[in-house]
């Protein structure tokens, strides 16, 4: 009877342990969820921002930051317009398209860039919404073409757009630092660009005023990728701070070792366009 009464503590002991470990792991995946949510959603944009640094992120184009959160876990809660006479349907299907609102948009914003996100979706005296005019954010977000503003009912959406410019941007991140709630993330990025012949030329930067390598024909583009990115010292360093379950980004910058000290400036690798 002992024996049994043994062997009955040890299967609780064992199945009330497994319990705390699996609990212990889905805590750890929902807390590296927020920031691989927050990581992915930046990737989006910051290769292509107009400025090479930010210390609130709410200052950056408002077109950025559509594209920052559109496609995105942020934004979530699509309704669906009818192609033809946009009138709003339940129904998502081959005539319909995904559309936000503006509401939820900005509440998608605030959940990345805190409560004080902003954006402008009225249109200027041409009639022109700027906010929904392409500054070179939308390139790396293939979850959208060209986005229309119903400005009467204030959704937003995206018709396809076969001219529509997207350039696949290659990251390399770091291992994050950690102190106490603030995150700070380094990443690398890359752009290869595919010539008439076959081969790539690879920029580091979303002008490509830097060509800072070239991949022949038929080689593996990660692989040769991969090479690459240790030759390059151009660093994007971000700040997020927890908040709850997500990550706020309060600041980003550039750090260019090519361009910004000439010194540093390797003429096997580099190759500036005029």
């Amino acid at each position: 009877m002992k024996i049994f009464n043994k062997k009955k503590y040890l299967i609780v002991t064992a199945f009330v342990s497994v319990i705390i470990i699996t609990m212990i792991v889905l805590s750890f995946n929902k807390k590296n969820d927020g920031l691989k949510r927050a990581k992915d959603a930046i990737e989006n944009i910051f290769f292509f921002l107009p400025e090479t640094k930010y210390d609130n992120l709410n200052d950056i184009p408002d077109y950025c930051k559509i594209s920052l959160v559109y496609g995105t876990e942020f934004l979530s809660d699509a309704k669906y317009l009818d192609k033809d006479d946009h009138v709003v349907t339940k129904k998502n299907n081959k005539n319909t398209i995904k559309a936000y609102s503006k509401e939820s948009l900005l509440k998608s914003l605030k959940l990345i860039l805190g409560d004080e996100a902003s954006i402008d979706l009225n249109a200027n005296e041409d009639g022109e919404y700027q906010a929904l005019i392409e500054n070179g954010c939308g390139y790396n977000n293939f979850s959208f073409s060209s986005l229309t503003y119903d400005e009467f009912n204030e959704y937003i959406y995206s018709y396809e757009d076969d001219d529509a410019i997207k350039s696949k941007i290659y990251f390399k991140w770091e291992k994050p630092v950690i102190n106490d709630d603030t995150v700070e993330l380094t990443a690398k990025a890359l752009l290869p660009i595919k010539n008439q012949d076959g081969s790539y030329t690879v920029y580091v930067n979303g002008e490509r005023f830097t060509a800072v390598g070239h991949i022949d024909k038929g080689k593996k583009l990660e692989d040769e990728l991969n090479k690459i990115y240790d030759e390059v010292d151009v660093k994007y360093n971000f700040i997020l701070k927890k908040q709850g379950n997500n990550y706020i980004w309060i600041n980003y910058e550039i750090v260019d070792n090519i361009n910004n000290d000439s010194n540093l400036i390797n003429d096997n690798y580099l190759i500036t366009e005029d």
